[in-house]
């Protein structure tokens, strides 16, 4: 059952907003000479279809004297790569394109977009909503160089952590198997792989003497050869699967804290503690003590969320540290910016406008439709007051204990980004290597010396590096 949390409880837990300067480029006055201005979102500009919204995109489009269209930017790194090559081909100087990061990583390697580098400078970050300034500039450089800006899709204050998985642990299952107290052995430094393998052990268990498992002692919300999951525990332990290091995209799943981390898994599914696609019923019916998941569960709409379909006490606590690892982690495996095709002509007059349109920063003159994050309004014209409805009309409301709230401002604070794993698990073979991996077939060690040539000869034929 959820506890709901007063106002006031989760304002003295809000971090504060940077304060802005007097003046920016984000204030001046652009003028695009009534030409085309084309801007690649989501939701295909659909909140300015009628009513506040259309008389929102109206002034907008008088403010800077432009003709604002709206495309589909593609539902997959292929289709954003190849819509943004069009533009550029073309030579197009009015575009802008919302996409994901790991799309982000494909076209940056193309020298498709163009570098902001110099241009998102400490002002426009500390415009931006909610904190999200302050971390920004650890999540929008790729390969080096900075391309991405704000944007409205997976925008707003849990921009860079709605993705960030950490455990969700049921305190019911937790009291009857006699485990202990997560949040007491974060707090004393106790939470890791080792604890985290005991206490998996000991939830797991034939509950009903059919002698069939029918409780288990965790899940995780992709299987272990879905992107973006092995690497979550190789980021726990110290590693990272990818290092960008003196011009060269390099594949480290050899390094020995990737080599422990792929062993740490095998034998956790080996044990038979683990069970995939566990999320949503086994978790649900309170048959798993750990889940490993992403925040936005706790306050989605979907009828599959925990907040809408569990009956039990709950907590969210960080990712267990493995043995190589000095703290903690907190990693997001997807998010989204704004970009720039490479062939962009005045490109601040593009970003205030875009930023304009979706009344982003706080030097946006206040117009009436208020900022919108995943294609909606959010009826607030002030950073304070973005941040106000995250943490106390979502988090607030949503968060079963004071725990989960700590938890979720500890990631919103040191969360940083994943590297470009959809790049590897486009090699034909990694997929299946993993597989064997986790399950027992090859030795880490034997399956990745096996794939990382063809791997590293993918990304240097990708880069031209030779």
């Amino acid at each position: 059952m959820k506890k709901i949390f007063s106002l006031m409880l989760v304002l003295t837990l809000l971090v504060s907003v940077s304060s802005v300067g007097l003046a920016h480029w984000l204030e001046d006055d652009y003028d695009f000479g009534g030409e085309v201005v084309t801007i690649a979102d989501f939701w295909t500009g659909g909140v300015f279809n009628e009513g506040r919204g259309a008389a929102h995109l109206a002034a907008i489009e008088e403010k800077y004297n432009a003709v604002i269209q709206f495309a589909w930017p593609g539902g997959d790194h292929n289709a954003f790569v190849q819509n943004i090559a069009t533009f550029v081909m073309e030579g197009a100087p009015y575009v802008i394109f919302e996409g994901q990061n790991q799309w982000i990583y494909y076209a940056a390697a193309e020298g498709l977009l163009l570098p902001l580098t110099d241009i998102l400078d400490q002002g426009y970050y500390d415009s931006l909503p909610a904190g999200i300034g302050e971390v920004m500039p650890e999540h929008n450089s790729f390969f080096g160089e900075v391309y991405g800006f704000e944007s409205g899709w997976m925008g707003g204050p849990d921009k860079f952590f709605q993705e960030t998985q950490s455990v969700y642990w049921n305190k019911e299952l937790f009291a009857r198997e006699n485990l202990p107290d997560l949040y007491e052995l974060y707090e004393s430094g106790q939470w890791t792989w080792e604890n985290f393998k005991d206490i998996a052990v000991k939830a797991t268990a034939d509950t009903d003497g059919d002698g069939e498992i029918d409780q288990w002692g965790f899940t995780t919300r992709g299987t272990p050869t879905d992107p973006g999951t092995i690497e979550y525990f190789i980021y726990m332990n110290g590693g990272e699967p990818v290092r960008f290091e003196d011009g060269r995209l390099l594949f480290t799943m050899n390094e020995p804290a990737a080599i422990e981390a792929l062993e740490f898994v095998r034998e956790l599914v080996d044990l038979g503690v683990y069970l995939d696609y566990g999320i949503w019923g086994p978790w649900q019916d309170g048959n798993i003590a750990m889940n490993i998941n992403i925040p936005s569960e706790l306050y989605g709409t979907h009828e599959n969320h925990f907040i809408n379909q569990v009956n039990f006490e709950f907590g969210y606590v960080p990712l267990p540290k493995g043995p190589r690892a000095e703290d903690h982690i907190a990693v997001n495996r997807l998010t989204c910016f704004g970009v720039l095709p490479l062939t962009a002509k005045n490109p601040k007059g593009l970003i205030a406008l875009y930023h304009d349109l979706y009344e982003f920063t706080s030097y946006q003159e206040p117009f009436t439709l208020g900022p919108v994050y995943n294609g909606r309004a959010m009826n607030a014209r002030s950073a304070n007051r973005v941040a106000d409805m995250y943490w106390n009309d979502v988090i607030g409301v949503n968060a079963p204990d004071l725990g989960t709230i700590e938890t979720l401002m500890w990631i919103s604070e040191n969360v940083t980004a994943m590297g470009p794993y959809e790049l590897y698990f486009a090699v034909d073979g990694y997929t299946d290597t993993i597989s064997d991996i986790v399950n027992g077939v090859k030795p880490p060690e034997t399956g990745i010396a096996e794939i990382q040539p063809m791997i590293q000869t993918f990304f240097d034929e990708l880069f031209g590096y030779y």
